[in-house]
């Protein structure tokens, strides 16, 4: 019980380089936990009752004007419309537009083929509910680290964040949300050496909980 956001009716540890993916449905709060340090994690997001409206990490830099959103912060869906809104966040380092490590980014970045990446974990996590690879892509990157060079380019920094930090986010509609602990160790976006996430799931404090 967490008198702030209500009863605790779900708790999961995602593995180290693996994904997973659950319904919320409106006005649910979902936390996500760096379990042990310095691990990122990416979430997807679709309109649970139109897979085809997802979360647009373009759109919502364009609303919110900057690549970093944190608490009390919105991110949209490529409709324009409010999916999940940051209502904690323990870290503030986030990044919302880059793509989620692949394959063919490791190939294309390092040359190298067959790595354990993001969107081939999010498909699988997602594919359940007819979610297709092609619509998988953009993610709310918590914990990331970016640094922005002089002359405009990003690079990518090692995390600060600690083990228990977290960051919150409250369903703005009933959406279908994938989080993957991303297994990149070609950089150092997880410090080279990819970790756990918890997941805790609260439904919304009633009356008498405010």
């Amino acid at each position: 019980m967490t008198p702030s956001r209500g009863v605790q009716v779900f708790e999961k540890t995602i593995p180290a380089s693996t994904a997973m993916a659950l319904p919320m449905t409106k006005g649910q709060i979902l936390r996500v936990v760096d379990a042990q340090g310095q691990q990122a994690a990416d979430l997807i997001a679709y309109n649970l009752h139109a897979i085809g409206e997802g979360l647009s990490t373009e759109v919502t830099v364009q609303i919110l004007r900057t690549s970093n959103p944190s608490t009390g912060q919105t991110l949209y869906s490529i409709e324009w419309n409010p999916m999940l809104t940051i209502v904690a966040d323990t870290v503030r380092t986030n990044y919302l537009p880059g793509e989620i490590c692949s394959d063919e980014a490791n190939f294309f970045r390092y040359g190298v083929r067959g790595s354990v990446n993001c969107r081939d974990n999010l498909a699988a996590a997602v594919a359940a509910w007819g979610v297709t690879k092609g619509q998988v892509h953009g993610a709310f990157a918590a914990f990331l680290n970016m640094a922005y060079l002089p002359d405009g380019r990003t690079v990518v920094q090692e995390p600060v964040s600690k083990a228990g930090d977290y960051v919150e986010l409250r369903a703005e509609m009933d959406v279908l949300v994938a989080i993957s602990a991303c297994p990149q160790t070609l950089n150092c976006c997880n410090a080279y050496n990819p970790t756990p996430l918890g997941i805790v799931l609260y439904e919304p404090p009633g009356p008498s909980q405010r």
